[in-house]
């Protein structure tokens, strides 16, 4: 231990290994021994130093701030006080007091604020304790990994122990708080605090809705072996019944499986349903830096089990389940993918077209090469559907495009020309009859904006405003397309930056006729961390003629205009 600026004579102070010097051009701290400087150091008795103002205490790999300190050779214990700053491997610490104890190489801080070394967890203690640089315990201590001074959630416990060896965390008495309110109560519970896993039991659920009734749901967790696990949860529901959940996961070197499936041996509510059910599986996989691979497949016993259970994988307000296989290639200028889909409706709602097969190929240039770039897409779809009186249609789709696209931060001008041919082959399943439709339509698109910026204030604060007025001009050929179903296709949202685009279908069964310009503008802040509090922009369309080859009804109303306003009122808000 040394220290600068002091009353000390030049001498080894020592027991066992704590050693007390003066240091000279650098600091150097050995594994055996402290190093203090600070403005003023006295010595008393030869068995008790005291250290004042801005005392730093160097040990190992941790350091010490503080107003004041005493080392007691007897004790051979550090007493130090005053705006106390601990920054050590595993945690930084603030507090009023900290013991320091060089024989078991223990450190107790009082009082403190802490943010651990090794996650994202912090908090409050009356009582920080660190032993062996990777043991933790915590008194009358609360722990979150929530950012900010007003965490949404955090667990207030009598007693928290970390240990970093073994990757848990154990609490006692711990009430668990959401915005500040208590939800739950649990006298013992473990948490990692790593990437490591256990098993045993997760967090519950419980609440109580008008369809379920009063639920409780207990997950328990297995953890199989490094690559996999599984997740068991009974759920008891007072107008339902008993649910069963099994939750399997299996990831490899190169591709990762997740299967869910849940049943209800009877539904208490509604008996004539009799058993329900769900059952999901979901495989991505890639190969090397281009191959690709997804399958997703859901079934369900009912068309109402997904808008009354609660579920991971789907929301209550899905209407249809999607079923697919994708097979993708990517490089630089070219991709590839083949898809396989079957979109299950649930309820009422008319069945979509089934794709046994989906081929689409993309080619386009270097668009770091010149202004102007090429690019060509195609894609073939087979479809089918049981039901309807066209059951089986193919479409092959060919797009050549040339662009010239200028852009830089301040504006950008995009030019367009592109050439849409589209061949149909719809069979009639009582007719017996192929109906061969050949559609092309010519296109043409001119974009051109502007991006001001300057900086403002904001309600006192300093921000960033962007003001972003366009033009754009869209022609497309009006054609008969009369004849021609709907098979993945159907009107966009309409918003404000739907006035922008150049398609208003999302699909290719309909290219509707374009004869319009719009003008637009649109203006935002933006805070020091580049986060929008407050958007506003307006666009209006001018259409310059009258079309009917898109199978729509001609329209005689005004010109389209949107306006779109958002607000950032409060973090929350």
């Amino acid at each position: 231990m040394a220290s600068t600026e002091t009353s000390l004579p030049k001498q080894t102070f020592c027991a066992s290994r704590t050693h007390i010097v003066i240091p000279t051009k650098k600091l150097d701290v050995n594994d055996d021994e402290v190093i203090v400087t600070s403005k003023k150091a006295d010595l008393i008795k030869d068995q008790v130093a005291e250290f004042q103002g801005d005392v730093i205490i160097h040990q190992e790999q941790q350091t010490i701030k503080a107003d004041s300190a005493i080392f007691n050779e007897q004790t051979n214990q550090f007493i130090a006080q005053g705006n106390i700053e601990l920054n050590a491997k595993s945690a930084q610490v603030t507090g009023e007091s900290i013991l320091i104890d060089e024989k078991s190489k223990e450190f107790e801080l009082q009082q403190a604020r802490y943010q651990l070394g090794f996650n994202a967890g912090r908090g409050k203690a009356d009582r920080f304790s660190i032993k062996n640089d990777s043991e933790l315990l915590l008194q009358d201590a609360t722990f979150t990994v929530c950012p900010g001074d007003d965490p949404s959630w955090l667990m207030a416990s009598d007693e928290i122990s970390l240990s970093q060896e073994e990757g848990w965390g154990e609490a006692w008495n711990t009430t668990f708080k959401l915005g500040g309110v208590p939800v739950i109560w649990v006298p013992y519970v473990t948490f990692p605090i790593n990437q490591e896993r256990k098993s045993g039991l997760l967090f519950p659920k419980f609440g109580s809705t008008k369809i379920l009734g009063t639920y409780y749901s207990q997950p328990i967790y297995f953890n199989l072996a490094e690559n996999y696990d599984f997740t068991f949860t009974p759920e008891y529901m007072s107008e339902k019944g008993l649910m069963w959940k099994g939750n399997f996961r299996h990831l490899s070197e190169h591709s990762e499986n997740t299967f869910q499936f849940e049943y209800l041996n009877s539904d208490q509510s509604n008996k004539e349903l009799g058993s329900r059910h769900l059952a999901y599986w979901k495989h991505e996989s890639s190969w090397s830096d281009n191959w690709y691979l997804t399958i997703q497949n859901t079934q369900v016993g009912d068309d109402n089990y997904i808008s009354e259970f609660d579920s991971d994988f789907h929301h209550r307000s899905d209407t249809q389940l999607n079923n697919f296989l994708s097979l993708n290639y990517y490089s630089d200028n070219f991709d590839f993918e083949l898809l396989s889909q079957n979109i299950q409706e649930l309820g009422p709602q008319t069945a979509s077209y089934a794709v046994p097969m989906q081929l689409s190929a993309n080619w386009q240039t270097d668009e770091y090469s010149k202004l102007v770039k090429a690019n060509f897409e195609s894609q073939y779809t087979y479809f089918t559907h049981n039901t309807f009186a066209v059951d089986q249609v193919q479409r092959l789709h060919l797009a050549p495009e040339l662009i010239f696209d200028w852009y830089t931060p301040a504006y950008q001008l995009l030019v367009s020309t592109s050439y849409l041919s589209t061949h149909y082959k719809q069979k009639n399943q009582f007719t017996g009859e192929e109906e061969n439709i050949d559609r092309g339509v010519v296109k043409h698109r001119v974009l051109a904006g502007l991006n001001f910026e300057r900086d403002t204030t904001y309600f006192g604060n300093s921000v960033r405003q962007t003001l972003e007025p366009k033009v754009q001009y869209v022609y497309a050929q009006d054609v008969d397309q009369s004849h021609i179903g709907l098979y993945d296709s159907q009107l966009l949202k309409e918003d404000y930056f739907s006035l922008f685009r150049e398609n208003t279908y999302s699909g290719i069964d309909r290219i509707a006729a374009m004869d319009q310009a719009t003008l637009g503008f649109s203006t935002s802040i933006f805070d020091e961390n580049n986060k929008e509090l407050l958007r506003f922009g307006m666009a209006q369309i001018f259409k310059f003629g009258d079309f009917d080859g898109t199978n729509q009804p001609i329209d005689n109303s005004k010109a389209s205009i949107a306006v779109e306003w958002f607000g950032q009122i409060s973090e929350n808000w």
